[in-house]
C-alpha cells in the first residue's frame, strides 16, 4: 500500500451542519465517491429537525441539543474522529460550497504537509464586502503571525491529527477557522495551500458569516497577537 492509500484509509471527514437538510445529502453523496460513509462524521449543531433523518444510516452523526456554533461543532467532530481512530481529518462545510472532488488533492498534499488549506477562487458573485474583507484579513494574519496564505477563512482543510492538540481552537463561532490558522503559525507547523472551487449560494452571507463576524474577527486577531507575544 502506497503512502497516499495509507492516508486515505485513515482519513475521516468532519462536517458541521445547522439546518442543511436540503444541501447536505447531496454533499454526502459526492463524498462517498472518495471515502466510505462510515468515515464521514456530521455534527448536527441543534438543527430544527435532526440531520440524521436525511442521511444514510452508515454516516456517523453527533448531535448538539442546541446550537453551539461552528467552532464547537468542529471540535465535537474532531474529537469523535480521534476516538474512532482517525489519523487524518478533513474539514468541510455542509452546504455544498466545498467540492468533494478536491479530496484526492488534499490526500496527496498530506504526504508532505502537516496541514493543507483550501484557497477559494475569487468568484464573480462573491459579495464585495467579502472580497475586500478577505484580502484585509489575509494581509493581517500574514503580517501578525508570519504565514503566507491567500485565504485564511476557507474552512476546507485537512490535517494530521498529531498536531490537533496544538491547533485546537477555543472560539465557538466562525472565528475558529482563523484561530486554527493562527495556531499553525504560532507552532510553525508545515503547511501547504491548494486552490479549490467554491459556489456562493447567495450574496448576503457566505458560509453563514456576516460583516459583523468579520469585524469581530479583526479584534480577535489583535487579542491573539497580544496573548501569544
Amino acid at each position: 500500500m502506497n503512502n497516499k492509500s495509507q492516508i486515505a484509509g485513515k482519513l475521516y471527514v468532519v462536517i458541521p451542519a445547522f439546518n442543511e437538510e436540503k444541501r447536505l445529502p447531496q454533499t454526502i453523496s459526492k463524498i462517498r465517491q472518495y471515502l466510505p460513509l462510515t468515515r464521514i462524521i456530521v455534527v448536527d449543531d441543534g438543527s430544527r429537525q435532526p440531520i440524521s433523518d436525511f442521511l444514510p444510516r452508515s454516516v456517523i452523526v453527533a448531535r448538539h441539543k442546541v446550537n453551539l456554533g461552528k467552532g464547537m461543532a468542529l471540535k465535537t467532530g474532531c474529537e469523535l474522529g480521534l476516538k474512532l481512530g482517525a489519523k487524518y481529518i478533513l474539514l468541510m462545510d455542509a452546504d455544498g460550497q466545498h467540492d468533494p472532488k478536491e479530496i484526492p488533492v488534499f490526500i496527496n498534499q498530506l504526504k508532505q504537509s502537516q496541514i493543507v488549506f483550501g484557497c477559494r477562487t475569487l468568484a464573480k458573485n462573491m459579495p464585495i464586502w467579502r472580497f475586500f474583507g478577505n484580502r484585509f484579513l489575509n494581509y493581517s494574519v500574514s503580517t501578525l503571525f508570519n504565514l503566507k496564505l491567500r485565504d485564511v477563512w476557507c474552512g476546507y482543510r485537512a490535517f494530521d491529527v498529531k498536531i490537533y492538540p496544538k491547533i485546537k481552537w477555543e472560539s465557538c463561532d466562525y472565528s475558529s477557522d482563523v484561530e486554527l490558522v493562527v495556531n499553525v503559525g504560532r507552532h510553525k507547523f508545515s503547511y501547504s495551500e491548494i486552490v479549490v472551487g467554491t459556489i456562493y449560494h447567495d450574496k448576503g452571507s457566505v458560509t453563514g458569516t456576516t460583516l459583523q463576524d468579520g469585524l469581530k474577527l479583526i479584534i480577535d486577531l489583535f487579542i491573539w497577537k497580544l496573548k501569544f507575544t
